[in-house]
């Protein structure tokens, strides 16, 4: 199967200009929804809030046309038909956000355009990618002919967690040929580093490996200070807490691997040194990361066709976040931000996580774009 890019192109850009408000006004509307997680609430897993932004995708995604199936309130499913073959491709992106951050200057929760910009909390992370994957199978719904492979969209509620939604939804419904998660820079983010989260508790000796990790960046003193040729430098923080029930101290690391270290070898050598110190040490997350090569097919197919659209020569690369990709058997990351972006904002503001998150109209707009282009020809290599 062939395609006429150049009538598609067309196609995209008279569906963009036509929803462009709407979409606008959609992603203004999921940022007015709360959706921290709540903890202990007995009817959703992750809160009301939570639960209220994905009926809201719910709702505008059965307005388009489009199936949903709902996964326990861990997570939405949107596809284009009740029956789909061939490969899957699942998009991924999320409704829930970290907290407000103090020192705003716009009201983090009340979905304001200014300056050419959408305001707001976790409207870079990630609800404006989010709709704009919405409004992408929208259009692949709308025109024909619809693909030929089963493109799925995936929008989960816990992500910024422990992205138990995902797996929640992974065990029932299978792994995806391949995922994207819209959670990153464009062009792609082919690999991110591992994570292990851990605590170290003592009384005699907790200065000394205080002061022993405060020098310490990479994780040397662990015997983990690592460099990757691919995937970069181990990085290792530390700060102190005060145990409220007991008032013992406690120091809290957070290690960041590359892809190719083994977790539990690393973690087993923290332990040696915890144990050689006089130190109790509890794990908070082992969470591994991910590399995929940006000359394997599609990943190379994703980078080419955002050169082809935007002329920018921003390169692949590899974070120490994390997303929803790092749980596909093979997948990447795939925008909907554009890297080093200077936005007119105050230093400190505008970004994910950050005071008044900040996303370009324009930039969303030509992600929309490249999510389309990329779900026509990903279906196109899978049809050959």
């Amino acid at each position: 199967m062939s395609r006429n890019w150049e009538k598609i192109n067309r196609q995209i850009d008279t569906f963009i200009e036509k929803n462009q408000n709407e979409i606008i006004e959609n992603v203004c509307r999921l940022v007015r929804i709360p959706s921290v997680e709540k903890k202990g609430c007995t009817t959703y897993p992750y809160g009301v809030k939570c639960a209220e932004a994905l009926d809201f995708c719910a709702e505008l995604a059965k307005e388009k046309g489009l199936i949903v199936d709902n996964y326990d309130y861990y997570g939405l499913e949107i596809r284009l038909q009740k029956e789909q073959s061939g490969k899957r491709l699942l998009f991924a992106a999320h409704v829930d956000v970290v907290p407000a951050s103090e020192g705003n200057l716009y009201p983090p929760f009340q979905g304001i355009v200014d300056k050419g910009y959408l305001i707001g909390r976790g409207v870079v992370d990630d609800k404006a990618p989010l709709i704009a994957l919405l409004y992408a199978l929208a259009f692949l719904k709308e025109e024909e002919p619809i693909p030929m492979n089963d493109i799925r969209l995936f929008v989960g509620s816990h992500e910024e967690t422990d992205m138990e939604d995902l797996k929640y939804y992974l065990q029932r419904a299978g792994q995806p040929e391949f995922g994207i998660a819209a959670d990153d820079d464009f062009p792609i983010t082919n690999g991110e580093k591992s994570v292990l989260k851990f605590q170290l508790r003592g009384k005699e000796t907790i200065d000394g490996v205080k002061e022993l990790l405060q020098k310490d960046s990479t994780g040397e003193v662990f015997g983990l200070s690592v460099i990757d040729p691919v995937c970069g430098r181990s990085r290792c923080k530390v700060t102190e807490e005060i145990d409220e029930m007991t008032k013992e101290r406690i120091l809290c690391c957070d290690l960041r691997l590359p892809s190719s270290e083994t977790l539990d070898e690393a973690e087993k050598k923290i332990r040696a040194f915890a144990e050689k110190q006089g130190l109790e040490m509890t794990v908070l997350r082992l969470d591994q990361g991910y590399w995929i090569s940006e000359e394997e097919e599609i990943p190379s197919l994703l980078v080419e066709l955002y050169h082809k659209l935007t002329t920018l020569e921003d390169r692949p690369y590899i974070m120490e976040g994390c997303t929803y990709a790092r749980h596909f058997k093979q997948g990447c990351g795939f925008g909907a931000g554009q890297q080093g972006e200077k936005k007119p904002f105050p230093e400190g503001h505008g970004s994910a996580h950050g005071p008044d998150e900040a996303q370009n109209i324009q930039v969303l707009l030509r992600a929309l774009k490249l999510d389309i282009l990329a779900a026509l020809a990903i279906d196109e290599l899978w049809s050959k």
